[in-house]
């Protein structure tokens, strides 16, 4: 049992790109915990910000990495920190976040109690009660029951030996990156909590419909990413073409029906489609809009969620031809 005396040494690795509305919120969060601040590390790492987000971090005191890359992601950006590290227990918050003040010492004893390799706490939305799509983004987190979980999430708490034998994060991946730390975690007989606690507030900068579509789109590229990886576990793959595999079939009749002379059949399903993902949405998530109480915001969020298919296949389709493109150009790839 930890007790005051006894708390281990903590490193927090905060990470970043173009933050630098977010990053000194963040860090002087870290140092206003409710844990002793002779027991902590502070490390920003910064994957190419062109914001000033580096020389905000260095003028708070603390540990600033910088990491040139042609490719960012979080995954990276958190094994350099894992790299960087001195002690045995690590924290990972991400620059858009402020921890919760008494976050770091309930999460540190549950780690020292059970039998777990990370544990995390729940994320709420900064803006939530002013925005309705923040809200909307929000329900994943309020789904989630406390206890033993899959896949950490927002970062976490974690055992660094545990997370090192196991190989970081895969560095190729830039999404879906912690649910593939979850299975190579538990694929090695380690646990996950989720303890029913505020981790942190965070801000997904979502302001408005053009920006959750784009957010969509986006989600389509990083899924192609997924396809191009090495080493990523088969459900994962698995989950980066299912959404836009759905699209592409509704596309492909689609088309067919316009190339067969069927119009208004063509017509009529296009026009079909929300009305059809409507109820599909209600028929399916009626527990979280109606036992739960999340309401209006689960119903948005499967809803838009179902809607937006076309737009991740979009984002693979330009990620494919953005890669295939590159590989057309690069040296070697001339015909001899």
């Amino acid at each position: 049992m930890l007790t005051a005396e006894t708390l281990p040494a903590v490193s927090i690795v905060i990470i970043g790109r173009n933050e630098a509305g977010n990053i000194k919120e963040c860090i002087m969060s870290a140092l206003r915990m409710n844990y002793p601040q002779d027991l902590l590390e502070i490390i920003y790492v910064d994957t190419g910000s062109s914001d000033g987000s580096p020389e905000i971090a260095r003028a708070t005191g603390v540990k600033v990495v910088e990491v040139s890359t042609p490719a960012p992601s979080a995954a990276l950006a958190r094994n350099t920190g894992l790299a960087e590290s001195q002690h045995q227990v690590i924290h990972f918050v991400d620059g858009d976040m402020t921890i919760d003040p008494y976050y770091l010492e309930k999460a540190v004893r549950t780690l020292a109690n059970g039998d777990m390799a990370s544990v995390v706490g729940r994320v709420t939305e900064r803006h939530a009660d002013t925005n309705w799509i923040s809200r909307m983004l929000n329900v994943d987190w309020k789904n989630k029951e406390a206890g033993y979980i899959n896949a950490p999430g927002g970062g976490g708490t974690f055992l660094k030996r545990l997370l090192d034998n196991i190989g970081g994060y895969n560095s190729g991946l830039t999404s879906a990156e912690e649910t593939d730390v979850g299975i190579r975690l538990r694929d090695a007989g380690h646990r996950i909590y989720l303890m029913d606690q505020v981790m942190a507030v965070h801000d997904y900068g979502v302001n408005g419909v053009r920006q959750l579509l784009m957010r969509f789109y986006g989600s389509g590229r990083g899924r192609f990413r997924i396809l191009l990886c090495d080493n990523v576990p088969p459900e994962i793959r698995r989950w980066s073409w299912a959404l836009p595999k759905q699209a592409a079939a509704a596309a492909a009749i689609i088309a067919l029906l316009f190339w067969s002379g069927l119009v208004r059949t063509a017509i009529f399903l296009l026009a079909a489609y929300p009305v059809l993902y409507l109820a599909r949405v209600v028929i399916s998530e009626w527990k979280q809009i109606v036992t739960r109480k999340h309401g209006w915001d689960a119903f948005l969020h499967s809803y838009i969620y179902y809607l937006t298919k076309p737009l991740v296949l979009l984002g693979m389709i330009r990620e494919m031809t953005a890669y295939l493109a590159k590989s057309a150009t690069a040296p070697g790839s001339a015909k001899r």
